[in-house]
């Protein structure tokens, strides 16, 4: 299993789609839509792969200069536990610092809270509705 970056609408690009939808949305009675993924083609994509399988993926959308969001990390369902979400965030957090964030920040579901607190992510604010389910703002000062 590598760690690649992904370009969009390649191969590897579609295959993130369809896990996405299969992982984040289906489970929820939604479908991936269009502003889910506009945009996407000036966002930073990662997967990690063992061939030509895409088994995990994330996005990295700029804020501004200083901030950068983790968005849409997914894990094939027969993978999840076994690391591969923890290596993509080392992965998120070593691109954003290369490139000069200052922070990293997502809109994390209140499910995963305790997975993003382990790798010392804090929460801010109350919590709150989105795609049904309740959601955490996290942050992660990047040194």
């Amino acid at each position: 299993m590598i760690v690649v970056a992904v370009g969009f609408d390649s191969d590897f690009y579609r295959q993130c789609l369809k896990l996405r939808e299969r992982v984040l949305r289906q489970p929820l009675g939604l479908s991936l839509s269009s502003d889910d993924t506009a945009g996407e083609e000036q966002q930073y994509h990662y997967a990690i792969v063992n061939g030509q399988q895409v088994l995990a993926c994330v996005i990295l959308q700029p804020q501004n200069e200083q901030i950068i969001s983790l968005r849409q990390m997914a894990v094939e369902p027969e993978f999840q536990g076994q690391g591969l979400g923890q290596r993509l965030v080392r992965v998120a957090e070593n691109h954003s610092r290369a490139a000069g964030y200052k922070q990293l920040q997502m809109d994390a579901r209140c499910s995963a809270e305790p997975f993003y607190k382990k790798l010392d992510y804090e929460t801010e604010g109350e919590r709150y509705l989105k795609v049904g389910i309740e959601h955490i703002k996290m942050k992660k000062r990047l040194k």
